[in-house]
């Protein structure tokens, strides 16, 4: 489900640039019902904490030998 919610997100953010020229902003999605829906259910399921720390390099204590 989380990946399905994340194609959508993505396909939204996708279709919103190419109808404004810009990137959404938090407003943006709040305005859009099924968006902010998403994106609700998305952080729900743990998508925004899994997203950032994805992206995010371990520091070398973090890291086990």
């Amino acid at each position: 489900m989380e990946a399905t919610l994340r194609r959508q997100l993505k396909r939204w953010q996708r279709d919103f640039r190419a109808q404004h020229n810009r990137e959404p902003t938090k407003n943006d999605i709040l305005r859009d019902e099924e968006a902010a829906a998403a994106y609700d259910t998305w952080r729900a399921l743990g998508g925004e904490k899994r997203e950032s720390s994805s992206k995010t390099r371990p520091t070398p204590h973090e890291v086990k030998p």
